[in-house]
């Protein structure tokens, strides 16, 4: 079969692990980083190089921005204010 097709990839299912968990399992996570490991003992789909160990990680951005706000906030991040 030489028909052309498109392979479309979404995003991972550890971006909203909570809502994929309830979704197939019709249970409740303790919380939002319990669902990471709830959602990979379900399906045995490792969970992703950078949500590995999350919790224990430093917090690098705190700010809430302003849309308005959002240009000079990443120059000022990136030091090129």
């Amino acid at each position: 079969d030489s028909t052309p097709i498109v392979v479309a990839s979404t995003a991972s299912p550890y971006k909203f692990a909570n809502h994929v968990y309830r979704a197939v399992s019709s249970k409740q996570s303790e919380s939002d980083l319990q669902a990471l490991t709830d959602l990979q003992q379900l399906t045995s789909v490792a969970i992703p190089y950078p949500l590995i160990d999350i919790d224990k990680r430093p917090v690098r951005f705190n700010e809430t921005i302003d849309a308005a706000m959002m240009t000079d906030a990443v120059y000022r991040m990136l030091g090129l204010n």
